[in-house]
């Protein structure tokens, strides 16, 4: 099998696991290991239909990976009838067209790359990561990634005009489309944007791009209550016509980890329960000290820092952008609750935390603008944390509870993957289900596409 498939697409697309980088193999969290017949880089859409229609004689599963930098084990080929395929190798940049806003880029392209490319022509593509120049764009739009500027510009599925991509049956479909208007039939670019790569593989995307901000301030401010962080948000938004680029909040306790992991220190004077990160974008024709007391006084804040050179602006969102990678072994939650029912689901989710397992450090964090809460759970000190994660189905019990009872979603941006996958089962309408499930048959009838989800 593995030296048919050779023959078909040559020995420089087709390796054996062993072969290969490891890394490929291993999810990010290192939770789940890839062992697949063969793991396969493609260099184009035309490579991906032979790969498909041989998947399809053979009786053979595929599973797609882009830059592998996921967090839900979305992208692990879990058995010997299976082949990865690695998109790393579809990097080019296909065409630009600045009147149009709009790149067409292949699925393995860098977010820093699509963004370098742009960047050239005073525009970028807003979706805000912090693994831009690891994480590509085929995993981007299978996920569906958020990221720090979806308070401004969306999720990915408000990003893009169209994809090509190649069908389960190994049909090759074209549908770069360079308008936002497109009302043609179905939007066909939507099943595969957010569905891990179970209706369809991703070749290539048209992308909306927007201007590079040219003027722009951040500001921290230390804060009570999730309360005043809301109305706080809803002020700026509207005292700004909506130019609130991210809205970022994290817990005292996150911050505490990072000041503690990089030994750096926080602009502020007190040591506040919270602390809010926000970026705002001005007209170019606006200086940022003209401006810098009316938005203090509109803040309305005992505890405030701004900075207004892109290297302080830097500085200041260091902790923010440090946050995820000093937490150590962890119960992670990614959730997204209506900023209307943060404050009541907080406290409740606290208070059932605290009486589950006395001592449980929650470590909250992330984009308070749109709702998503990154609600990680660290061990009481002391501790093991062997011990602590064998506890990890109840407390996601516990908060997944509270977050459906707030009228929220149990997963907000990191996808469902191998993780999540039976909590899909568990929580989702049983209309939605069943909508899922025939159009899963509809369009991969043997559930040839990532099949472990």
């Amino acid at each position: 099998m593995f030296q048919k498939l050779t023959s078909l697409l040559g020995s420089h697309k087709v390796f054996e696991p062993q072969a290969v980088d490891q890394a490929w193999l291993q999810d990010q969290r290192g939770r789940f290991t890839s062992t697949p017949l063969a793991v396969v880089f493609p260099h184009s859409q035309d490579d991906v239909v032979r790969l498909v229609r041989f998947c399809c004689d053979q009786n053979l599963s595929v599973v797609p990976q882009g830059g592998n930098t996921g967090l839900v084990g979305g992208a692990v080929a879990g058995g010997d009838r299976q082949i990865l395929v690695n998109f790393s190798q579809m990097n080019r940049i296909r065409a630009l067209y600045p009147q149009d806003r709009v790149v067409v880029a292949e699925a393995g392209c860098t977010l820093l790359q699509i963004n370098d490319a742009a960047g050239a022509h005073g525009l970028r593509f807003p979706l805000g990561l912090s693994v831009a120049d690891r994480c590509r764009l085929g995993g981007n739009i299978a996920t569906n990634a958020g990221g720090i500027n979806v308070l401004r510009h969306g999720m990915t599925r408000h990003l893009i005009y169209g994809v090509e991509g190649v069908l389960a049956d190994g049909t090759p479909l074209h549908h770069l489309v360079r308008v936002p208007k497109n009302n043609v039939g179905f939007d066909v670019a939507q099943l595969f944007i957010g569905t891990e790569g179970t209706l369809g593989l991703i070749t290539a995307a048209s992308l909306k791009l927007v201007s590079l901000p040219q003027n722009t301030l951040s500001v921290m401010v230390g804060c009570q209550d999730l309360v005043f962080a809301t109305s706080l948000l809803h002020r700026l938004l509207g005292e700004t016509a909506d130019n609130v680029e991210s809205f970022e909040i994290m817990s005292r306790e996150a911050l505490d980890l990072v000041v503690q992991h990089r030994g750096i220190a926080v602009p502020l004077k007190t040591k506040a329960p919270w602390v809010i990160l926000t970026q705002i974008i001005l007209p170019h024709f606006v200086n940022p000290q003209q401006v810098l007391p009316a938005l203090t006084e509109s803040l309305k804040a005992d505890d405030v820092a701004v900075a207004m050179t892109q290297e302080d602006q830097e500085t200041l969102w260091y902790p923010r952008r440090e946050l995820p990678w000093v937490q150590g072994p962890s119960i992670k939650n990614d959730v997204a609750v209506p900023l209307s029912e943060l404050p009541s689901f907080l406290e409740t989710t606290q208070t059932l935390l605290a009486r589950a397992v006395p001592g449980i450090r929650p470590i909250i964090f992330g984009h308070l603008g749109d709702g998503n809460l990154h609600y990680n759970l660290l061990p009481p000190l002391g501790q093991a944390p062997e011990t602590f994660l064998d506890q990890a189905p109840q407390l996601h019990d516990l908060v997944y509870t509270q977050v459906m009872r707030h009228h929220g979603s149990i997963s907000a941006e990191h996808g469902l993957g191998r993780i999540k996958k039976n909590l899909y089962q568990q929580y989702a309408d049983s209309g939605v289900l069943s909508a899922t499930q025939r159009i899963k048959q509809i369009m991969d009838p043997h559930h040839r596409l990532n099949p472990e989800l």
